[in-house]
């Protein structure tokens, strides 16, 4: 028998309807969780001998000195298991699979060392000079500057609270060995901002930097934090790039309305488009033939509204054929942007008031150049940002170029 593990997932479709995205950043660095500091190890603490109690010390601080895995397995030998067993109330039922050395390494190492590390963190950001916000139900005495809130529920306030947090952080506890924890799939699907340690699974469906960011120690956590709350636009784009590979995007194409999933699933009406010209498989026997070119796409959509412009645009995304030099790239994007520009006075959004494409732009990254088209002037124009002096102070404006500009080929002004 093979078993298929599947991760978590968000409930994105409710996220998205519940959060109110007017709300500005109201938390610069937040958590929603428990500080662990009513656990099983404290109570035994004081039952163990010297040497026992500074041996498990030890194994807890080589713990929270790795971002990832549960080293107790292989810290807890045979001897200090037997020991710990002659010591405390820990005994394994008949019926339990869950030896002396799993119960330690979760129950009891790994809920102290998830304290030891979420008090040792929180701490730290706060004494760094970050505006930290903890929202639990814990006692929160051993915290120093760290801003206390209740706790938070789960479906109707928690949402909010990431979209309102610069940094949502996750600090996984050792007993979860793999897995992507829940609250990573809430925060990414709340389009917020993730700061969290390893966990390999992570790494199967989001890129590190691009779909949030990772810190592998208590000094990379202040950096990180550091960081990306001076650079809020970076921040709010790995927030949203998260948050759009929560929707898996087959087609490459997005619009405002109706939601992602409803334009995803509305195109299995269109399966039997097709750039070729079609066959005669409604009659075999009745002579029928396509009598223009462009047969095989009869039935796209050429209606102004959201729905069809989504089904136009993937269509002509997909079936497209560029050329290699990015000036083909850039004109093709164009040309595919072409199919659902709004032509002023074909839909009347008010009496006398009309839709319309007031500009189409695309942007080269890896080069730092942006290309536009407006409504009056259908040239491409670009702004090459390494002409500029990226290094300055001031800002450098262009206004959008919106006169209609002809090349007069034989001569003479354009005008």
């Amino acid at each position: 028998m093979q078993i298929k593990i599947l991760p978590l997932a968000a409930a994105a479709k409710r996220l998205n309807t519940q959060i109110d995205k007017t709300k500005e950043v109201l938390y610069p660095v937040s958590f929603i969780g428990r500080l662990y500091e009513k656990n099983s190890y404290d109570r035994i603490a004081a039952k163990l001998p010297d040497y026992l109690a500074g041996y498990l010390e030890c194994a807890m601080n080589a713990q929270l000195a790795v971002s990832e895995g549960n080293l107790f397995d292989l810290l807890l030998t045979d001897e200090i298991c037997d020991r710990l067993e002659e010591i405390t109330d820990y005994r394994q039922s008949d019926d339990s699979f869950a030896d002396i050395r799993m119960l330690f390494a979760t129950t009891v190492l790994g809920f102290k060392t998830a304290s030891m590390e979420r008090i040792r963190n929180l701490n730290a950001l706060s004494l760094s000079g970050s505006k930290v916000h903890l929202f639990t139900d814990s006692t929160t005495n051993p915290l120093v500057g760290v801003t206390i809130h209740p706790s938070v529920d789960y479906l109707s306030q928690m949402p909010q609270i990431f979209y309102q947090s610069g940094i949502n952080l996750n600090m996984t506890i050792p007993n979860i060995k793999s897995g992507i924890p829940l609250r990573v799939w809430d925060i990414l699907g709340s389009q917020s901002f993730l700061l969290t340690n390893y966990q390999s699974e992570l790494c199967e469906h989001f890129t590190p930097g691009k779909h949030f960011a990772i810190f592998e120690s208590k000094e990379d956590l202040t950096a990180k934090v550091d960081f990306y709350l001076r650079h809020d636009t970076l921040r709010q784009k790995i927030a949203l790039t998260g948050w759009l590979q929560i929707y898996e995007n087959p087609v490459g194409v997005l619009t405002n309305n109706p939601p992602f999933p409803q334009q995803l699933f509305a195109l299995n009406n269109y399966m039997h488009l097709s750039p070729r010209q079609p066959e005669n498989t409604f009659a075999p026997d009745v002579p029928l033939q396509a009598y223009s070119r462009g047969m095989g796409a009869l039935g796209l959509p050429g209606d102004l509204s959201s729905g069809s412009r989504f089904v136009r645009a993937a269509f002509t995304k997909l079936h497209s054929v560029c050329g290699e030099s990015e000036a083909d790239c850039v004109g093709q994007f164009f040309h595919i942007m072409e199919t659902v520009s709004q032509t002023r006075g074909c839909c009347e959004v008010a009496p006398g008031e009309f839709e319309r494409t007031i500009y189409t732009s695309c942007w080269n990254a890896a080069r730092g150049i942006y290309y536009y088209t407006t409504y009056g002037n259908r040239r491409i124009t670009a702004v090459d940002l390494h002409r500029e002096p990226l290094d300055g102070t001031a800002l450098r404006r262009y206004p959008m170029l919106t006169a209609e500009d002809i090349l007069m080929q034989n001569g003479g002004a354009g005008g």
